[in-house]
């Protein structure tokens, strides 16, 4: 499931095309010439099922991407192999809203962010009235720092959620505190502060997972 055209290629800039694109795969990784059943909803289009065949692996992540495997795309019909050129051509980052309410954690937090997506227009606020004031149907992704003010932190999650559907991240100290985020509607809950991978991981998942793969084959 892409909630927009920024976060279809957030995973897939690299070697999205008519031709193919990579999955990344955090469980056994599909042997190449296997034949996968992709459903992808598309922004304007809804859910499309493409079967592809796997022609690589990188078994580990490494500097150049994840884990996962390539994909040659067995059909793909003109209608959406436009779209595809379309959103490849429209492609200008993903809108990431962080609130934070200290202002050096605030940019060290924005700092990583941008170390994981160069790309990304990140914009934040201190409290929740400010991230409630851009917060829109074009946010990608809400990562929420709750350990100034979880209150302020959970109104900004529930709205996320509850209106607009965005996936969030929150960050906390405590395991009690981390609960009570997880349940007012948090995607992902981690440290504070995160470490470099686990915030990488939860960035990357929530905005790239296909909503089914299955292997035929």
């Amino acid at each position: 499931m892409f909630r927009s055209p920024t976060a279809l290629l957030v995973a897939f800039s690299v070697n999205l095309s008519r031709g193919g694109m990579f999955i990344q795969c955090e469980d056994e990784l599909p042997p190449e010439g296997a034949v996968l059943e992709l459903d992808i909803t598309l922004p304007d289009r809804g859910v499309v099922s493409l079967t592809a065949v796997v022609t690589w692996q990188r078994l580990e992540p490494d500097a150049t991407g994840p884990r996962g495997v390539g994909v040659h795309f067995d059909s793909l019909d003109d209608e959406l192999g436009a779209i595809v050129d379309g959103l490849v051509l429209a492609y200008s980052g993903v809108r990431i809203l962080v609130q934070c309410a200290d202002a050096r954690d605030r940019q060290t937090l924005v700092r990583r962010l941008k170390s994981i997506i160069g790309t990304a227009d990140i914009v934040f606020a201190d409290d929740d009235a400010g991230a409630l004031s851009l917060l829109s149907e074009s946010t990608d992704l809400v990562v929420v720092d709750a350990d100034e003010d979880e209150g302020a932190a959970i109104v900004t999650l529930r709205r996320a959620r509850e209106q607009h559907d965005i996936p969030c991240v929150a960050l906390a100290q405590s395991t009690q505190r981390q609960a009570e985020l997880q349940r007012c509607g948090a995607s992902e809950v981690l440290g504070n502060p995160p470490s470099g991978e686990a915030l990488r991981k939860a960035v990357m998942t929530l905005l790239s997972s296909p909503s089914r793969v299955t292997n035929r084959g």
